[in-house]
Parts: structure tokens; C-alpha cells; sequence
């Protein structure tokens, strides 16, 4: 009853302009740096990439005692979320048009540069090591990349930077 009693004392001193101030909400504030960029480069890769869902997990959310949403990326082009970060990589990254790109894979990562690759029109070449799964290879090849094959896994970025630096097949080499 006292907590009452003072609210109306204190409302009875305000003047309606007041109130309207209190009681219109406030426009956002403006975004970040951070949040300017995420959207720059969302714009950027969106026709380039499928839209994929999010999707609640009940189980997970009961262990971790707060909602958890999956963002289903194995239903992105190459089938990883790879491909977002070297299609937006590919689309500011002025050298690569003229040496091409170069990256080191025998997964998700190479399908993801050849591919964005191949929609900016842009070489790329993608080494792998020779134990990489057959399908992983064709599928990199189908994006247009030429794979080339370590001696081991040891050797694999070696043979990334031998061929960056080589002049008959200089590239830029993203990872």
C-alpha cells in the first residue's frame, strides 16, 4: 500500500509530455563494426549460397538447460559451412583473380574454395594427400579445381607453398 501511495505521488508531478517520453519506445541503437561487417558480407554471399535453416534440438537443449538451435549447413552447396567463409574470402580478395587460389584439403575445405571459385570465374587448385576419400577428390574436381596430390600428409603444405611460389603456377593461397 505504501509502494502505491508513492507511485501516484510521483505520477501526479509528471506532466503528460513526460509520459509520452516514457512510454514511446526509442529507435536501435545503430550497429556495430562488427555487425555492419556480418551483414556486408551476408549480402555479399547470399546468391551465391542456400539459405539454411536452424532447427531446434530438443535432446541437446535438455542437457545444456537452455534452448539449443542447430544451423543445418550439411544442407549447404558442397555440404559444409565451409563454402561461406572462402565464397565471401574469394568475392574481397582482389589478388585472386589475377594468380588464382590455392589451398591445402582432402575435405570440406576443398570443395568449399573450388567452388567458390568457380562461380567467380577464378583458377583454383586444391592439394590433397593421397589417402583422401574418392569422393571428396571428385567432388573437389567437379568444382573445377585441379587437385594435385602430396607425397603424405606431412608434406602437404609444403607442397601448397612449392606451388604458390612457382612462377608457371603462381596462386594465392588462402587456408
Amino acid at each position: 500500500r505504501r509502494h502505491t501511495r508513492y507511485w501516484r505521488d510521483w505520477s501526479s508531478d509528471v506532466c503528460s509530455s513526460d509520459l509520452s517520453l516514457m512510454t514511446h519506445t526509442h529507435a536501435p541503437p545503430p550497429p556495430s563494426p562488427l555487425q555492419s561487417r556480418l551483414s556486408a558480407a551476408r549480402a555479399r554471399t547470399a546468391p551465391f549460397l542456400h539459405r539454411t535453416p536452424l532447427r531446434p534440438s530438443r535432446r541437446l537443449g535438455e542437457l545444456a538447460g537452455r534452448p539449443v538451435f542447430l544451423k543445418l549447413d550439411n544442407l549447404q552447396k558442397t555440404g559444409s559451412f565451409k563454402v561461406r567463409g572462402f565464397m565471401h574470402k574469394v568475392l574481397t580478395h582482389s589478388e585472386a583473380s589475377d594468380t588464382g587460389l590455392l589451398t591445402f584439403s582432402s575435405g570440406n575445405a576443398a570443395q568449399g574454395l573450388a567452388y567458390a571459385a568457380q562461380r567467380a570465374g577464378i583458377r583454383a587448385v586444391v592439394v590433397m594427400t593421397p589417402g583422401a576419400n574418392p569422393a571428396k577428390v571428385a567432388a573437389t574436381r567437379s568444382y573445377g579445381a585441379e587437385v594435385v596430390f602430396a607425397d603424405s600428409l606431412e608434406h602437404i603444405a609444403a607442397t601448397a607453398q612449392a606451388l604458390a611460389t612457382r612462377e608457371d603456377r603462381k596462386s594465392t593461397r588462402l587456408n
